[in-house]
């Protein structure tokens, strides 16, 4: 087996003889284990903290297009970080605190990809921008579960274990993001986009402080049972 070139995720292996995709079950489990996808609409996005809370179990979705198919791959989004910085919002700890110009990605519509350098420099974080345009906001997406995947044959494959990354870096390898999708529209069906679970409601968040940041804003969101909550 080798693992599949580009900005895939490490845990995506292809063989080397027919190009199958290791883990897809044969052709016959054509709906069995693919989640209902509906695409999240710009207005999901806005909301500030109180939102980000609320979208916490959304599914993130990633499509790798090869020479003779294309691989849907379907996260869990188990938690979550606000950032503001606007006058709705006032955020210190935010970038947009220390000034951001017109243009900058942080302003950029919602629902867009958000890259953004942490602390240090050597790691790039994985954010959605999550206020109207020209407002500064965002998701910083902390934690992630693997819930399927599935090929444009209809195959599909459902996790023997439990794929769970945890950590800005990891994040962002394993959905695979890259420098190219800073930008990138997740309200539309592409290669990367957003889609709400059928019942958001079936989720209890918690929240609390946001990694090493105790300025008493409870603004780190995840799901119920997770480490450190």
């Amino acid at each position: 087996m080798v693992v599949l070139e580009g900005h895939d995720p490490p845990f995506l292996e292809t063989c080397k003889g027919c190009g199958a995709v290791v883990g897809l079950c044969p052709p016959g489990n054509t709906e069995e284990g693919r989640p209902e996808l509906t695409l999240a609409p710009p207005t999901m996005f806005v909301g500030g903290p109180g939102k980000a809370r609320d979208v916490v179990g959304m599914l993130v979705v990633r499509r790798f297009t090869r020479a003779t198919r294309t691989v849907t791959v379907v996260w869990r989004c188990r938690e979550l970080e606000y950032y503001g910085g606007g006058t709705k919002w006032p955020d210190p700890a935010s970038y947009a605190a220390r000034g951001l110009s017109k243009g900058e990605p942080m302003l950029r519509r919602p629902g867009v990809v958000y890259l953004a350098p942490m602390p240090g420099g050597n790691i790039i974080s994985f954010n959605i921008t999550a206020e109207e345009e020209g407002e500064p906001g965002a998701w910083l997406v902390a934690a992630i579960d693997l819930v399927t995947v599935y090929d444009d044959r209809g195959r599909v494959a459902t996790p023997s274990r439990n794929w769970r990354y945890t950590g800005f870096d990891a994040v962002r390898t394993a959905v695979g993001i890259h420098p190219g999708l800073q930008g990138h529209d997740l309200t539309c069906m592409g290669e990367l986009f957003v889609a709400t679970p059928q019942d958001v409601t079936a989720f209890e968040v918690q929240e609390r402080e946001r990694q090493v940041i105790h300025d008493g804003r409870h603004w780190r969101f995840a799901l119920k049972g997770d480490e450190g909550y």
